[in-house]
């Protein structure tokens, strides 16, 4: 996506910025790195916003064989894919964003009575990796109806590790990216920023397909995959904010364009590539469609369609990369917002903007 530039509007912006909130230091050769940096988790932004195992990242699997971007299948048989509970097999099966077991004569494996029930993975044709269920937690939507909704532990072992409850497939943001909160009461333990989830919990739902190296999304229902979404990260907060087929988003008035404008904007993909230029634990608010800003926005950051940023004015990472501008002119070139009003859209789907 080429538009006029004007770097030297947006840069103003920036040292205006760093005037008035007092930052002067430079970041960290690390804090640098883990902005900015190669990712290799799926093609997902920096600080795994993407499940993982061991080195592997990935986000979706298939309940019929295929293999995933990083080459992982579960173990089928039949040709379908199987989950596994004190020895018995059942059909894997993902409805309405709840993992399930169907097995003839016997009851529907799910609920509480997924505790230990394990998904065995197969890479690169030979049987290795094994996610288990930990825990299960019945929660509900924060936004729109309150349908019910479950959230998953889910961690991992391998063929010279031990089941040990310890390795989870998600990483704990240590600070959310502040999507607008919840509006019901969440148990003390949960984060607000999370909502509804706990820090290592994770949610699943069927139907949307992500091309996490270009960060866009299918317009059509496929439920022969799922995805796991982390608490915290890119796929959950597009799930619990009603942005997925899975979450009902039609119902909402929520169009196949506005969900891809919205991963856009939490992967911060300003040009629209695919390439992320955020990290997780980035404080930001936005608004569109149910979504309202959820304190009052200090500075716009950008305005946003299907396609990446519409206008620039501030990144988000402004104070923790003081080369994020000349990066992101590397990639692409956007103009700067004239109106800096974060409540106008001016023709986008989306706002963000900055909080203090």
């Amino acid at each position: 996506m080429k538009l006029s530039h004007r770097p030297a509007q947006i840069f103003s912006s920036v040292l205006a910025a760093s005037a008035l909130l007092g930052c002067t230091g430079d970041p960290g050769v690390g804090d640098r790195t883990a902005a900015l940096g190669e990712c290799d988790e799926g093609g997902w932004e920096c600080s795994s916003n993407s499940p993982e195992i061991d080195h592997y990242g990935f986000h979706d699997l298939n309940l019929f064989g295929l293999p995933n971007s990083a080459n992982i299948t579960i173990e089928a048989i039949n040709g379908r894919a199987q989950i596994v509970k004190d020895g018995i097999s059942y059909d894997l099966m993902v409805k309405e964003s709840r993992i399930m077991g169907a097995r003839k004569g016997v009851p529907v494996l799910m609920g509480q009575d997924l505790q230990r029930a394990e998904i065995r993975l197969v890479l690169n044709g030979a049987p290795d990796y094994v996610i288990r269920i930990e825990s299960v937690r019945a929660t509900v939507f924060p936004y729109g109806d309150p349908d019910p909704l479950e959230a998953y532990t889910l961690s991992w072992y391998g063929p010279k590790l031990a089941p040990d409850s310890k390795r989870n497939v998600c990483r704990a943001v240590s600070s959310a990216t502040s999507a607008p909160a919840a509006k019901r009461a969440l148990p003390p333990r949960l984060d607000p920023d999370l909502l509804n989830l706990d820090k290592l919990e994770s949610v699943v739902f069927e139907g949307d397909r992500y091309d996490a190296q270009n960060k866009t999304t299918e317009p059509n229902f496929d439920d022969s995959w799922f995805n796991i979404g982390c608490a915290g990260h890119t796929l959950a907060k597009l799930q619990l904010m009603r942005h997925t087929l899975a979450a009902s988003a039609p119902h909402y008035d929520i169009s196949h364009e506005d969900r891809q404008a919205t991963l856009k904007l939490l992967t911060a993909d300003y040009c629209g590539t695919g390439r992320p230029f955020t990290i997780a634990g980035v404080k930001l608010v936005w608004q569109g469609d149910l979504m309202s800003f959820r304190s009052t926005p200090w500075k716009i950051e950008a305005r946003w369609s299907s396609k990446g940023a519409t206008c620039l004015t501030l990144p988000r990472l402004w104070s923790q990369d003081p080369d994020i501008v000349n990066q992101i002119a590397s990639e692409c070139s956007i103009p700067a917002c004239d109106d800096e009003d974060p409540y106008k859209y001016n023709g986008a789907s989306r706002v963000s903007a900055l909080v203090p």
